[in-house]
């Protein structure tokens, strides 16, 4: 499949065949057919996406692999990690060191904030998905109980199989709630799916904590509060 002329075209290499495809869902894709880099969009900077990757193995696991505060090391890290992604077109000496500055000023953040770090509206639809669910007492102690469990995996033996399982699982039953509500959370398609999947990923990881209470900001305390008194 090619772009040309504003249309996507079946073609056969070398021949003179093309055929033109006339399909929404390719339409919707528009903004990504002249991508030469699946690491680099007119949006996101190569070194960011580099970042990104590196950021989400962290995630993984509770021991580092790296000091992420010696900037060399954590260079010679991600240049390790980006070696083998010949297809995603890094740079030595420029992509890795760029996202070896991104890495070593985002990560100490993300650590610091917590749950805070996944977005007001993934856990805003967290938020009211678990207290609707939460009046099937029954399969909410099941579902809170895994989610220890998983958080007890994650962080005594380095194992997410079984917090991914949740997620996988609880996907669906938030976009079914989506639906049964309208709630309109952003553009259907990806934006949608992006947002469901962020807000699964935080329900399953709030569930792990021991306290009943989801972490919120200062300011959407201050905001309940004002509301409730006034």
């Amino acid at each position: 499949m090619i772009p040309r002329d504003d249309h996507v075209l079946l073609h056969l290499t070398g021949t003179q065949y093309y055929e033109r495809l006339d399909e929404p869902e390719l339409d919707r894709l528009r903004g990504y057919w002249n991508m030469s880099q699946p690491s680099e969009s007119d949006r996101v900077y190569r070194g960011e996406y580099l970042a990104a990757l590196v950021i989400e193995e962290f995630q993984k696991t509770s021991d580092l692999p790296v000091n992420v505060a010696d900037l060399e090391e954590l260079t010679g890290h991600i240049r390790s990690f980006a070696s083998p992604r010949y297809r995603e077109g890094y740079e030595k000496g420029i992509h890795d060191h760029d996202a070896a500055l991104i890495v070593s000023t985002l990560w100490p953040a993300i650590q610091s904030a917590g749950l805070l770090r996944f977005s007001p509206r993934s856990r805003a639809l967290a938020t009211l998905f678990w207290a609707e669910l939460s009046q099937q007492q029954a399969l909410a102690r099941q579902i809170r109980a895994r989610c220890l469990s998983a958080g007890i995996l994650s962080r005594l033996m380095q194992s997410n199989e079984l917090r991914q399982s949740l997620e996988q699982e609880l996907g669906p039953k938030l976009s079914e709630f989506v639906e049964a509500h309208g709630l309109l959370l952003a553009d259907k398609g990806s934006a949608e799916r992006t947002l469901i999947d962020s807000a699964a990923q935080y329900l399953v990881r709030q569930l792990a904590e021991e306290t009943d209470t989801f972490e919120i900001t200062r300011y959407a305390s201050e905001l309940a509060s004002g509301f409730t008194e006034a």
